[in-house]
């Protein structure tokens, strides 16, 4: 059986006729719950000299194209799930479902899947054996919570847990909630005080058929969010982990967020080095890898200045009070989720750059150069204390 990959994404955001038409053409209910419209206040940048005016007018016109894209909850009838990350089939219309408001690229979908082959000269179509559905074991109804190569605890903080927030809040806890790519999360939610109870970790059959699936879209496009949802979200996330980490102190108002002890590495050369600069300069240096959940968030939320790599470990600042100051040392590649999570929660904003050499941007280990002048008048900007610039 050949499949077509069809994209979310396309279908809620076309053109020529209405939303719902568009659906139900499709075969699919949707339940909007907001849209894409993010806009960048006047001072989420410190400054908007050289890296982080470039920065900033990337965001302005990613934002400005993706603006109106609908979020919310997809609804299907009789659908099929292929383990272990909750691929959609809909074998009544020979299609599986893809896009990024799904957590899946199109292209390589098959990739993801030993049940899916991909078809020759045909980029955007699967096959399968449409024998192997026969044998699914069936649910009446479930939520799917999931999506690929998102297992990291950054994104946990920024694409997981809002939209499990999300779920919560509009399906009773009866419905089951499948999150196949969290394996050894169960617990840890119950430390970040949500409810374990509906949740299946791990427990998805090979293919599962879904008499009534709903699937929660993921709240941001290209690193753009839909920050009127997802702000409130946010917050509530926040205040789960702030009663979980009622009695844990913070670590100080400066804090370096290092990734030298981290498995997956820093690229950051001589860190020890900057380290004891910036111990010099009144920071505490935290490696976020060797703190618990509540360590993390009394950490962030206590903190008025948080400088570090770029990377998942600043996502904590999520959990940061509006007013706190983010320095993120800035390694070259287009990452617009620290400008994303600074101007919906209030925060302000500088991109450090490193010094780029002879042979460009790298992504090999430990070697992307930081002079400490350069960083020591960043030191000097987030520290301060004067008004920020206007846009």
């Amino acid at each position: 059986m050949e499949l077509d990959v069809v994209r979310l994404d396309a279908v809620l955001r076309g053109a020529g006729e209405g939303l719902r038409q568009r659906c139900m053409r499709h075969g699919i209910g949707f339940t909007p719950l907001g849209q894409i419209d993010f806009r960048l206040r006047s001072d989420t940048f410190l400054s908007l000299n050289g890296t982080n005016g470039a920065v900033a007018a990337q965001i302005a016109r990613v934002a400005a194209n993706l603006a109106g894209q609908p979020v919310g909850i997809c609804t299907l009838q009789d659908a099929y799930l292929l383990a272990p990350n909750g691929i959609i089939i809909d074998r009544n219309r020979r299609a599986v479902w893809a896009g990024p408001l799904l957590g899946w690229e199109p292209e390589n979908i098959s990739a993801h899947s030993d049940f899916l082959s991909p078809v020759q000269n045909r980029p955007l179509c699967v096959s399968m054996d449409d024998a192997l559905l026969d044998a699914a074991e069936s649910l009446p109804e479930a939520v799917l919570w999931s999506g690929p190569a998102f297992t990291v605890f950054g994104h946990m903080l920024l694409d997981f847990l809002p939209r499990l927030e999300m779920i919560l809040g509009h399906f009773p806890s009866r419905t089951a909630i499948y999150n196949p790519p969290l394996l050894g999360w169960a617990e840890d939610l119950v430390r970040m005080n949500f409810p374990a109870a509906p949740i299946h970790e791990g427990s998805m059959p090979p293919i599962l058929r879904c008499g009534v699936l709903h699937v929660p879209t993921f709240l941001r496009r290209n690193n753009i969010v839909a920050e009127s949802l997802v702000r409130p979200l946010w917050r509530n996330v926040g205040q789960r982990m702030a009663a979980a980490s009622a009695n844990t102190p913070g670590r100080g108002k400066y804090l370096f967020v290092s990734r030298r002890k981290w498995h997956k590495r820093s690229y950051l050369a001589g860190a020890a080095e900057i380290e004891a600069f910036l111990q010099g300069r009144g920071f505490t240096i935290i490696f976020p890898e060797e703190m618990s959940f509540a360590e993390q968030y009394a950490a962030f939320a206590g903190a008025d200045v948080i400088l570090g790599e770029d990377g998942s470990g600043l996502h904590n600042s999520i959990f940061s009070k509006p007013g706190t100051r983010i320095g993120v040392i800035w390694l070259g590649r287009p990452n617009l989720l620290h400008a994303m999570t600074a101007n919906a929660l209030g925060h302000h904003l500088l991109m450090i750059p490193i010094a780029e050499k002879a042979s460009g941007i790298r992504r090999r280990e430990a070697d992307s150069v930081l002079p400490l002048a350069n960083l020591s008048e960043a030191v000097d900007l987030l520290m301060s204390r004067r008004p920020i610039p206007p846009g």
